[in-house]
């Protein structure tokens, strides 16, 4: 009967899920036909600077995909998984983040697991608990990056002094880590965690080590969005590039639309619009960023083709099931 009740609760919670999302996305991309002033934006987009777009973004994308291959070695490492070659890890990585674009909450990221379990011998156990420790990590990220981006800003509004920036930055970084820390450590969640955690706990080091690799990523991405918007004449400050580049983000996973489609436009143009660009520039600016995704996929893409070639026909055993 618990069974019965539990599977009951677990559909409807995933109907409500479904339907959530399909009415943010009719929303947004209602928002988006009718508002969008496309004649404007076809004329600014076609004028874009397409060397700049194309240098930053294949740029930051190849830097954000290898620094995000480099945490999932030192995740793996941590734990003592199965050890495998730099190539092999960077191109799953690679693979997986084009693919996690298209789908809700980014789950597509799994399927470097699947990959390497079926050509690297990395056992599942293995490799899920690393991903929901990467998932940890990027949300701690996405957090804090945002906080110290909208509340800098604010900062620099009022005049505040240099010095006090950086002591502002400085406290939000130490007090997030803090509450990170107490959370995996010390609160009653440890428990709960620490099957999943299994070495990690005992390598704080690492585990600092491997955060500061996700925030050296979000900020590489926070570079490429700047690059897509200088590209057809946007002009943001490093504060609102990070601010915009981390609040939407977090914005687009929550809603669970697979590819934020209609959501990340919205956000992205409402947002330009508030710093004070105009309409036409903000939507246009909307769909830089897209185009930024779309470049991913490209590149996602050649990466599994490269994939195949090097791993097509050579399936290896799990070992750690």
């Amino acid at each position: 009967m618990n069974g019965d009740t539990s599977a009951q609760g677990w559909m409807q919670s995933r109907l409500l899920r479904l339907v959530v999302s399909f009415v943010v996305l009719a929303l947004c991309v209602r928002y988006v036909i009718r508002t969008f002033a496309w004649g404007d934006i076809m004329a600014i987009v076609s004028a874009a600077n397409v060397l700049v777009f194309i240098v930053g973004s294949c740029f930051t994308l190849l830097a954000y995909w290898a620094l995000r291959a480099w945490r999932w070695k030192v995740l793996l490492q941590t734990i003592g998984a199965v050890s495998l070659p730099w190539r092999t890890l960077y191109l799953s990585t690679s693979c997986s983040l084009a693919f996690a674009i298209v789908t809700p909450f980014q789950s597509g990221e799994a399927l470097k697991v699947e990959l390497l379990g079926r050509h690297g011998n990395l056992g599942k156990f293995d490799g899920y608990s690393c991903l929901a420790i990467e998932r940890v990590l990027d949300l701690l990220s996405i957090l804090l990056l945002a906080m110290i981006g909208l509340a800098l800003s604010a900062a620099h509004g009022s005049g505040l002094s240099i010095a006090t920036l950086l002591l502002a930055a400085l406290v939000l970084v130490i007090g997030t880590a803090s509450v990170a820390w107490w959370a995996v450590a010390y609160s009653p969640w440890q428990a709960r965690f620490k099957p999943l955690l299994g070495s990690l706990l005992a390598a704080p080091g690492r585990l600092l080590f491997a955060w500061m690799l996700s925030l050296g990523g979000w900020l590489v991405l926070a570079v490429g969005w700047h690059e897509c918007l200088r590209s057809i004449g946007i002009g943001l400050s490093a504060l609102q590039s990070l601010s915009l580049t981390a609040s939407i983000t977090l914005i687009n996973v929550l809603s669970l639309v697979p590819g934020a489609v209609g959501v990340s436009e919205t956000g992205i143009a409402v947002a330009l619009a508030q710093m004070g660009h105009t309409s036409s520039m903000a939507q246009s600016g909307a769909l830089m960023i897209r185009a930024y995704g779309l470049m991913a996929l490209v590149l996602g893409l050649v990466h599994y083709v490269v994939w195949r070639l090097l791993f097509s026909g050579k399936t290896t055993s799990i070992s750690r099931a």
